[in-house]
């Protein structure tokens, strides 16, 4: 099967050896370059930075507040903790 593909390949190629070179039309090369340089947008490098600050300042605010839920979290298992030791103290039953 795979030598079924490979030959066919090959009879494939043989048989443009003859076929002439395929030529672009004169003017397209300079069709091209006008079409890509009507569409290019040149991003200026104050918008990059005001960009770059933006997201850098978006970074911080996350790692602040991902920081600041979880001393949140450990606050309020430590009051629980507290909480519940006072509890056991104040009514003095051990087993309940």
């Amino acid at each position: 099967m795979n030598n079924n593909k490979e030959e066919q390949l090959n009879n494939l190629l043989y048989s443009m050896k003859g076929a002439p070179k395929a030529k672009p039309p004169t003017q397209l090369f300079s069709k091209i370059e006008q079409e890509l340089a009507s569409q290019s947008k040149v991003i200026q490098l104050k918008q990059l930075s005001i960009v770059a600050a933006a997201l850098v300042g978006l970074l911080i605010l996350n790692l602040w507040t991902i920081q600041a839920l979880q001393q949140n979290r450990q606050l309020s298992t430590q009051k629980q903790s507290n909480n519940s030791n006072i509890s056991l103290m104040s009514n003095y039953k051990i087993y309940q």
